[in-house]
């Protein structure tokens, strides 16, 4: 059983000046233990002009049921502390609460973005107002990214069509604050849009699917991406994809021919005997550099780096091409 916690009644009532004036009360969740987050969250509620009450969270237990199904332990303590906390509010009768969680931070702009949307939840019933998503902008997961003049690009496991895991989409894009980077505080990553990839007639939709690295051109031109995994099947599909940055149209392809044949071959065996896998990859110029090739001699000229793994013996290739 779940000991509530006792919180004075005369909470901190928010302001009808401030920019979250359309709330009655906030309350920051936050864990006995965690004084330095629950520091921060006070400095950055302070600035923006929001008084508040800190709810304990419930600890992590042993106990791994709620509502009948077995759940994490953190799951579970998170659940029980929200569920707590809502008994709370009903018990006080509240009709509009600001909840956060101790770790939460707020773009530079989130004033002028209350101020904005303040009067339309004063004069408009709502339910939930949430004012975090990380998924509104598809972006579930990122095996890979790379960064070009203060813009971080990404993607899902897969690129491409509907039907396949992990919402598929394009590459995405984010803002890197500097400043907030180099200071080691806020948030520093601000979602900007998705670039669609298409194949080479501009308008069929590309499909990659277990994307596993990708790069840009050192002239910032050009989106070099690797995909693929091991199974009983040829790979089709699978391999190293040149795209245009600016307008997302597919520029090339590697082959996957035996003896390595060919001006841009990325041979593997992606089924029996080897299960072979693309992996990650990386672009910078080697010239008047020794990067290591074959038999101990130096390649000096290559640009595109891309490595190759095997799930049979755990042997790692490292594949070099030049421009």
């Amino acid at each position: 059983m779940i000991q509530e916690p006792q919180i004075a009644v005369d909470s901190n009532r928010i302001g009808e000046k401030t920019v979250f004036r359309a709330f009655e009360y906030a309350y920051v969740i936050n864990l006995d233990e965690d004084r330095e987050r629950m520091e921060k969250i006070s400095s950055r509620l302070d600035r923006l002009g929001v008084p508040f009450d800190r709810f304990p969270a419930v600890g992590v237990s042993r106990n791994t049921r709620f509502s009948g199904r077995h759940v994490l332990p953190e799951a579970y303590a998170c659940a029980e502390t929200h569920a707590a906390l809502l008994r709370l509010i009903l018990q006080r009768e509240h009709e509009n609460v600001l909840i956060l969680e101790d770790d939460g931070v707020f773009r530079d702009d989130t004033a002028d973005l209350m101020e904005k949307i303040a009067s339309d939840l004063i004069s408009q019933p709502w339910d939930i107002f949430y004012m975090a998503s990380p998924d509104r902008d598809g972006q579930m997961h990122a095996g890979w990214l790379a960064t070009d003049s203060g813009i971080l690009y990404t993607s899902n496991r897969d690129i491409g069509a509907s039907g396949v895991s992990d919402n598929g989409g394009g590459i995405h894009k984010y803002w890197i604050d500097q400043t907030a980077l180099r200071s080691g505080g806020g948030y520093v990553l601000y979602y900007m849009e998705e670039q669609k990839l298409y194949e080479r007639d501009g308008s069929t939709p590309a499909n990659l699917q277990i994307v596993q690295g990708g790069a840009l051109s050192s002239d910032g031109h050009l989106i070099y991406l690797s995909n693929g995994c091991c199974g009983d099947h040829s790979g089709n599909g699978w391999g190293i994809r040149v795209f245009d940055k600016s307008t997302g149209v597919l520029q090339a392809r590697s082959q996957n021919n035996e003896n390595n044949y060919g001006p841009f071959n990325y041979q593997f065996d992606a089924g029996f005997p080897n299960y072979q896998e693309p992996e990650g990859l990386d672009y910078f110029d080697s010239t008047g550099k020794c990067i290591p090739g074959l038999n101990g001699k130096c390649l000096s000229n290559s640009q595109l780096h891309v490595l190759l793994y095997s799930n049979r013996s755990g042997a790692i290739w490292l594949k070099h091409y030049s421009e």
